[in-house]
């Protein structure tokens, strides 16, 4: 009886999927318990052909045109629905997975029944001693960060049971009739946010995302960002905040998220992707995007069984891992410190 998809979306990925696929069917957990299904979003590169001429016993979606990762996966998980699969599992193409991984991931995940999410440790392929992810974060103006970044495995001291903010798409566990009640990925997201936003969701919901510390996967991560995607992880972060928030913890951070704001246009012009940040900004100019935000917001905002004051405990004051902003000394010496001063007495104020 299968239990589980483990969902691949794939996009010009012929470099790499032979080997995660190579360690999927090689794990030390039932093969007829579990099914590996990838969602191609109209790759042209030869993944596909590869796929059916080696590993044939993959079943293979095709997607008309990209859906981005957010949608891609949603295609798995209506399927997951309609065939009543209790769990599937995301993995990134990029990724070789060790043989108890998958087994350890479900074990975790039926002794937690709270936990709407369990992530993996993901570990770096060419530094495998260092972590990648040890659950994601988030920060209080709606950035989010992975957790645990380059520590090393065997220093690293969370527990399996410890809550993260949100559980990172490169490995992560989704419990179905969780994502039936709170909804799946957000699908105008398209790429970026789209694991924060359900995390959250999930926390909202009276759900947990936890970790399975045993549950080890590598990921082959490299720290990129073009320009033309700070669009997208500007808009998304801004449609986190405004649907997930209660309008009053939003008047509560308007200040600093003006004074961030200033300085997040400050930096993208001397950066060279003023462009892109203006055009998050102008999005919210639109009232078909407006009412397109308000009803995500509605329709977020009802599922709520967990208040603001319990939400904002475990979310970061400082920015602590955004690539090459958190390397700005501007940011480490003079924005950190005012963010974390804001914020210990800001979340005070959140009693609702």
């Amino acid at each position: 009886m299968i239990r589980v998809f483990v969902s691949i979306v794939t996009y010009k990925s012929r470099q790499y999927i032979e080997a995660c696929l190579e360690s999927l069917f090689k794990q030390d957990f039932g093969r007829d318990q579990y099914r590996v299904v990838i969602s191609d979003n109209a790759t042209t590169d030869g993944t596909l052909e590869f796929v059916r001429a080696r590993y044939p016993q993959v079943e293979i979606i095709e997607n008309k045109a990209n859906l981005g990762f957010a949608g891609g996966n949603n295609v798995v998980f209506r399927k997951a629905k309609q065939e009543k699969i209790p769990y599937v599992v995301l993995v990134n193409y990029d990724i070789v997975a060790d043989p108890g991984w998958l087994r350890e991931l479900i074990a975790k995940a039926d002794s937690e029944p709270r936990a709407g999410s369990v992530q993996s440790l993901i570990l770096l392929h060419d530094k495998p001693r260092l972590i990648n992810s040890s659950g994601n974060r988030i920060h209080y103006l709606g950035f989010g960060y992975t957790g645990g970044y380059l520590q090393d495995k065997d220093s690293f001291g969370c527990s399996d049971s410890d809550e993260m903010a949100n559980a990172s798409g490169c490995a992560v566990l989704y419990r179905m009739e969780v994502l039936d009640k709170t909804g799946y990925f957000n699908p105008a997201f398209v790429a970026y946010h789209e694991d924060l936003d359900l995390g959250w969701r999930l926390r909202l919901a009276g759900y947990t995302n936890i970790l399975a510390k045993k549950s080890i996967i590598y990921h082959k991560y490299e720290f990129g960002r073009s320009i033309s995607k700070y669009y997208l992880m500007e808009r998304n972060r801004w449609m986190v905040l405004l649907t997930h928030y209660d309008w009053r913890t939003l008047w509560v951070i308007l200040p600093m998220f003006l004074a961030v704001e200033a300085g997040m246009i400050f930096f993208s012009i001397r950066n060279g992707f003023w462009r892109q940040k203006a055009k998050a900004v102008f999005y919210f100019w639109n009232p078909k995007n407006i009412f397109s935000v308000l009803a995500d917001r509605e329709r977020v905002q009802s599922i709520r069984k967990v208040k603001d004051r319990e939400i904002v405990s475990i979310f970061d004051s400082e920015i602590l891992f955004q690539g090459d902003i958190a390397q700005n000394s501007w940011v480490t010496h003079l924005g950190n410190p005012v963010l974390r001063f804001y914020w210990t007495w800001a979340k005070r104020l959140i009693i609702w």
